[in-house]
């Protein structure tokens, strides 16, 4: 994985004496492959399909995609995402638009103002050192002027930044492995009645969660009449897929002893 901090320092150089156009564009495009690495990071491993994905025609090619698979798969929180779409938005107004375009113009600076970094999740820009074994100094902590569009936005995308480097490190934590391949035919069948049957005790456990605490408060419960109706239908596919998965299994038990 890319050095978060390193990735920091050299968008902080974009910065320092850019055009307004060229420090939203940037930031976006800082963003969309740090946003890269993160799925990457979750996704099985397959360095020859990444481009099919990533980049020209791929479905996760565009930014937006790339928001919203991370949130979608559980990689960033709804407040990340939807500070990355408001991003995206800034970004879109000053690649698109011919015209002059600045974070002075209200609908760009209030949308700066709608993602501003909360002064708890601001970084210290820098951290002393100790100094010949002395106990340095703890670091001071700016908040960007709230009037400063420009500086709102660039304070947003570098902690955003720290923030999805953090979210890449938990991805690789967890990440996809496909998964093995099924041998034989009723291995599905099993799988599935498994499922069907955890699924079938999960309901009667939150039924009768309900039930007692209907009863505790003296409320009364559903119609029960109901409730016996679904655990028929319930009982009765489960026995039908029990069924079907102990025919296959059986049949290729015999197939076997004919060869």
């Amino acid at each position: 994985m890319n050095n978060p901090f390193e990735n920091v320092e050299i968008l902080k150089k974009e910065f320092e004496g850019a055009s307004d156009r060229a420090v939203a564009v940037v930031a976006a495009a800082f963003l969309d492959e740090i946003l890269i690495e993160l799925l990457s990071q979750f996704l099985v491993t397959d360095p020859a399909s990444d481009k099919k994905i990533f980049k020209g025609t791929g479905f996760m090619a565009t930014f937006s995609s790339k928001i919203e698979m991370a949130f979608r798969l559980g990689l960033v929180s709804k407040q990340e995402y939807q500070t990355l779409h408001t991003i995206r938005s800034i970004r879109n107004d000053f690649a698109h638009e011919l015209r002059e375009v600045s974070f002075s113009a209200q609908s760009v600076k209030d949308r700066c103002k709608n993602i501003t970094t909360p002064l708890e999740m601001v970084a210290p820009t820098i951290i002393p050192l100790s100094q010949k074994g002395e106990r340095p100094p703890l670091p001071e902590i700016v908040k960007e002027n709230s009037d400063d569009p420009r500086a709102l936005f660039q304070e947003t995308v570098i902690t955003l930044m720290h923030v999805l480097g953090a979210r890449c490190c938990l991805a690789g934590a967890s990440s996809r492995s496909s998964p093995s391949g099924f041998s034989f035919a009723y291995e599905p069948g099993r799988v599935m009645l498994e499922h069907l049957k955890k699924n079938f005790e999960r309901i009667q456990q939150l039924r009768a969660e309900y039930e007692r605490m209907a009863k505790e408060k003296g409320k009364v419960p559903c119609d029960a009449g109901t409730d016996e109706k679904h655990d028929e239908k319930m009982r009765v596919l489960i026995q039908a897929q029990e069924f079907c998965t102990q025919q296959i299994e059986a049949a290729h038990a015999e197939r076997a002893t004919k060869i």
